[in-house]
């Protein structure tokens, strides 16, 4: 059985707010070659963006069945973390534990807290 696989570089790393006011980091990625598609993967905090390792210019390569192997860049760039948030644009609050989260604090005010 022939083994696809697939070459993605990461493009961009934003970030987006839940209802319940956490920002999570996006990754952008567009497909490197035959494969010009754009996608995106959506991480659940940013304890898990820390912890990949993974930077703008990073390529990495995946098969159908989910392995892969990652090869950092050499324009490599770190994630510029908002201190603001990307709807209200109220100062965020970062919470420190196991699990790192960036939270946007206006309950009432944020357009994105209250769909």
């Amino acid at each position: 059985m022939k083994q696809y696989k697939y070459h993605f570089e990461i493009t961009d790393i934003v970030f987006n707010i839940t209802k319940f006011g956490n920002i999570k980091p996006r990754f952008i990625f567009s497909g490197v070659g035959a494969e010009m598609f754009a996608y995106f993967a959506d991480l659940p905090n940013l304890y898990a963006l820390q912890t990949s390792g993974l930077m703008i210019g990073d390529v990495f390569t995946a098969n159908h069945i989910e392995d892969f192997d990652i090869f950092y860049g050499v324009d490599r760039s770190p994630p510029i973390l908002p201190t603001h948030c990307p709807c209200c644009g109220e100062e965020l609050s970062i919470e420190y534990g196991r699990h790192t989260v960036i939270k946007c604090l206006n309950t009432m005010g944020c357009s994105a807290q209250n769909q």
